[in-house]
C-alpha cells in the first residue's frame, strides 16, 4: 500500500512542486497535496485469488484568498491536471499492476473551526491478488490393517 502511494506522490511531484504528505501532520502547508487510503476491501475471486478493492484520496490544499477562502479556480484548474495525470488505466508498482477503474472529485466538509472547503480526486483501484493459503498439514498414516470378521450368515 505505501509503494502505492508514494509511486502516486511521485507522479504528483512530477507536474506540481509542492509539499506532497502521506501521514497527517501538524498544520497545513498550502499549496500541498494530502494522499492517503480512504477504502480497503478484498472480495472473493476463486479459491487461489481475491480482488483488492482501494479508494486512494488525494486532497489539494489550495492557496487562500483574502477571505480565507480557498481559490476555486486553482482548484479546478490542479484538479483538472490530475484528472490528465491518472487518465491512464493501469499504474504500475514495481511487479503489481493496478487498474484505475474509476476517478471522483468532491469537496472536503467544513467544520465550524474550518470553514474551508477543499478539494479531492479519489482514484479507485483494483487488482487480483494472490490469496494467502493457510493450508493445515496433517500426520498420514503409513500402513492401515483391518481385521474384519463376519460371524453372520447373510441371506
Amino acid at each position: 500500500m505505501e509503494d502505492l502511494l508514494r509511486t502516486i506522490a511521485k507522479q504528483i511531484n512530477i507536474k506540481f512542486n509542492h509539499r506532497i504528505d502521506l501521514q497527517d501532520s501538524e498544520g497545513i502547508e498550502r499549496p500541498s497535496f494530502f494522499i492517503y487510503c480512504a477504502y480497503d476491501n478484498d472480495e472473493e475471486y476463486n479459491k487461489y485469488a481475491v480482488i483488492e478493492n482501494l479508494i486512494i484520496q488525494i486532497v489539494y490544499f489550495a492557496p487562500l484568498l483574502k477571505g480565507k477562502l480557498a481559490d476555486r479556480l486553482n482548484q479546478t484548474e490542479t484538479i483538472q491536471q490530475l484528472k490528465e495525470i491518472f487518465s491512464i488505466s493501469t499504474l504500475d508498482v514495481g511487479d503489481i499492476t493496478y487498474q484505475i477503474t474509476r476517478r471522483n472529485t468532491g469537496y472536503t466538509a467544513t467544520t465550524e473551526q474550518n470553514n474551508i472547503q477543499d478539494i479531492y480526486l479519489q482514484l479507485y483501484f483494483k487488482r487480483i491478488k494472490d490469496r494467502v493459503l493457510n493450508e493445515e498439514t496433517y500426520d498420514l498414516m503409513e500402513d492401515i490393517s483391518f481385521n474384519l470378521q463376519n460371524n453372520e450368515e447373510v441371506n
